[in-house]
């Protein structure tokens, strides 16, 4: 599949998306009181249930540390861990006595980390039953559970389902040892397969792998190798990812030490991106967001997470989680022993946070409904007072003119190229102050 690149939109596709103000405000070491974070956060006041709030649990500890990892994790001994989860479940406890929780429909819930997967089957399960019973949970609300092949089995995964889990995602990267060696894995190709039978086993029929590519070294063959195993695998979504190691990240040392190449230039990446796409929906996957792949139908798919983040909002519970309540911004305390000690006080782990205005409201809003679908222009004017083309006239314009936002059936989508640069629309529309 040809696909000329003169005309590029963006000269880097891996440059990264300018974020909102990163100037997070009221930083208090020692978490807020209930009734502090009530007054920022709205949380005492009703939330809609037609609008559900998106719930993440983050979970920061590994058994070692990937070489391309950016994420918060940590190594610590089982009793941290427990304490940890007693510590979660309590933050779930005081949110939930909000009126905001109360009125709230919960559409999703992600454990992510680090490795949820290192919590016992007990813990696990313990922290999904503290949910259910604080919060109120939509029809057909999807579970997910982040996990690393090696680190589940038969038993831990048939507890999780029986807790509630509908949905795993596995943090495959990829299925070549040789690489995997590379990344710094824990485990190997052949332990990811299994994994991937064992939950089917265990009655899970919604199952996502995550894959990186242009790996350091990485060639063509060694991608579609990965590709052809994976499908032979039969996951019901695939995520794929350019490997952008992060500036502090053990791989990036590597690589400026050079005792590693640096990953592939531009040029093959955007190859690779290509290539899977063309392999991924000639055996029934479609794309439905820039990194996502499923052979399920649209209401099952993961994007809903996304979705309700556009619409109701996210609740982030764990050390250095972040969220957005009522268009507050907060990120929870970084260092775990400060986030237990707020709990062990009865304060909320709130670290900091800022109030959006209303155009970043509105950026936010519009760059996540339309990653995962169509932004209908009539219901984005009743909630906002006004249509896309007046909040955004310059940014919409230019990513309408450069091929990558299309206009269909009274919607805003991407294109196949928006969706390729991707980073490159979220600037575009996070650079401008919207109108109104």
């Amino acid at each position: 599949m040809e696909h000329p690149r003169a005309d590029a939109p963006y000269p880097d596709r891996r440059s990264p998306a300018r974020a909102f103000r990163q100037d997070f405000r009221n930083v208090t070491p020692s978490g807020m009181t209930l009734a502090e974070a009530a007054s920022v956060m709205g949380l005492a006041r009703k939330h809609p249930a037609s609008d559900p709030v998106a719930v993440y649990l983050h979970i920061p500890f590994c058994r070692s540390i990937c070489a391309f990892c950016i994420f918060r994790s940590v190594i610590a001994p089982a009793p941290r861990i427990a304490q940890y989860v007693q510590a979660l479940r309590k933050e779930i406890a005081l949110y939930g006595g909000t009126e905001y929780a109360a009125s709230s429909s919960v559409g999703s819930v992600y454990l992510g980390g680090g490795t949820p997967s290192l919590l016992t089957a007990e813990s696990l399960a313990g922290l999904l039953t503290t949910l259910r019973a604080f919060l109120r949970f939509a029809d057909g609300a999807e579970v997910t559970v982040e996990a690393s092949p090696s680190s589940v089995d038969a038993a831990k995964l048939t507890a999780w389902r029986a807790a509630g889990a509908n949905r795993l995602s596995f943090g495959v990267q990829t299925l070549s040892d040789r690489l995997g060696g590379v990344l710094g894995l824990p485990q190997r190709s052949g332990e990811a397969l299994d994994a991937l039978r064992l939950a089917r086993g265990a009655g899970f029929d919604n199952v996502d792998i995550d894959l990186l590519y242009n790996i350091p070294t990485q060639s063509m063959e060694e991608w579609r190798d990965t590709l052809d195993r994976a499908l032979e695998a039969g996951p019901e979504q695939m995520s794929l990812y350019p490997l952008n190691p992060a500036p502090h990240s053990l791989m990036a040392r590597m690589i400026e030490m050079g005792q590693l190449p640096p990953p592939g230039p531009v040029t093959l990446e955007v190859d690779m991106y290509w290539a899977a796409k063309s392999l991924l929906e000639s055996a029934g996957y479609v794309q439905y967001a820039p990194t996502n792949f499923t052979r399920l139908p649209p209401e099952r798919r993961h994007g809903v997470l996304s979705r309700h983040c556009a619409e109701g909002g996210l609740l982030a519970l764990g050390a250095c989680a972040h969220g957005r309540l009522n268009n507050y911004r907060y990120r929870n305390l970084k260092d775990v022993g400060d986030y237990l000690h707020a709990l062990a006080a009865g304060r909320l782990p709130v670290g900091s946070g800022q109030s959006l205005s209303r155009g970043e409201s509105l950026s936010a809003h519009f760059t996540a409904a339309i990653r995962v679908g169509v932004v209908d222009i009539r219901q984005f004017r009743e909630r906002f007072g006004l249509a896309p083309a007046e909040a955004f006239p310059d940014s919409l314009d230019r990513c309408i003119q450069k091929g990558l936002i299309r206009l269909a059936e009274g919607g805003l989508s991407l294109t196949e190229e928006g969706r390729l640069w991707w980073k490159g629309v979220q600037s575009e529309f996070r650079s401008d102050p919207p109108a109104g």
